[in-house]
């Protein structure tokens, strides 16, 4: 076999690895009413079309694309008139929010991109429940970044957490294994509670 053929054959196994990588979305809830900084619970990969249910003052949606709609509810199960939503990676705030989930709002197909094989991932309903989170999040107020620690134990984490000063969280974080993630820009939106 040539080059050729070999750089034939992984190309596709690269871009497949990329395009991934490029559409993780995560949602991070915040006991926080006034913004998404402080501590929280993260869920992450969240996935289309599922239930994240958590009781918060604010959430938070990363990873959103125009072609990705994202709601938040006052009551648990996603259900009802939503409190909020947009599309692209958006803070709500303003307390009462307990459940949030994300879908597809455009029909496209690109390699690189929103890639999705049936029609009913178009469709804003929620086809299952998560309230167990895989993490927990602390963001600054400065909104620049977060440290996420992904972990089976994230309430007993959060309790260690929340515990201490603010000025040893983000050491504790750091000696917990926490990765920084630099923050793009996020639009905010208040609440309809």
């Amino acid at each position: 076999m040539g080059k050729t053929t070999a750089c034939i054959l992984l190309l596709p196994l690269v871009l497949t690895v990329l395009s991934s990588r490029a559409g993780a979305v995560e949602i991070h809830f915040y006991t926080n009413t006034r913004g998404c900084n402080g501590a929280g619970f993260t869920f992450t990969p969240a996935q289309v079309q599922v239930c994240y249910q958590y009781n918060a003052g604010s959430v938070m949606f990363l990873g959103m694309t125009s072609c990705r709609r994202s709601r938040v509810y006052g009551n648990s199960g996603c259900s009802g008139v939503s409190i909020g939503s947009s599309t692209g990676s958006v803070c709500y705030y303003g307390g009462g929010i307990k459940s949030a989930y994300w879908y597809y709002i455009c029909r496209r197909r690109s390699l690189l991109s929103d890639n999705f094989t049936s029609s009913s991932d178009t469709t804003p309903i929620c086809k299952s429940t998560v309230d167990k989170p895989t993490g927990i999040v602390y963001t600054e107020e400065s909104m620049t970044g977060s440290w996420m620690l992904k972990s089976p134990d994230a309430v007993n984490l959060m309790s260690q957490l929340e515990s201490l000063p603010a000025g040893e969280k983000i050491d504790w974080l750091k000696t917990q294994g926490a990765t920084f993630v630099a923050l793009s820009a996020v639009q905010t939106r208040e609440t309809n509670v």
